[in-house]
């Protein structure tokens, strides 16, 4: 993995605000973005045990194998 220069890091954001409408805030409204007609989302619990982190992550990389 490398570190984009300035003028990359830029466009890649400039492109990511236009495609997604993208509103970053922590007090809302949210979603901050608006969602491709193919994406899924998932709420989650606010509180995790390490053990119920660790099963989560191995099924989405499982899902996207």
């Amino acid at each position: 993995m490398r570190s984009l220069e300035n003028t990359e890091y830029q466009y890649v954001w400039d492109a990511f605000y236009e495609r997604f409408k993208f509103k970053p805030s922590v007090n809302g409204p949210f979603p901050a973005i608006v969602e491709p007609s193919q994406s899924i989302t998932f709420r989650l619990r606010d509180v995790h045990t390490d053990e119920e982190l660790d099963e989560l992550r191995d099924a989405i990389f499982r899902a996207f194998q």
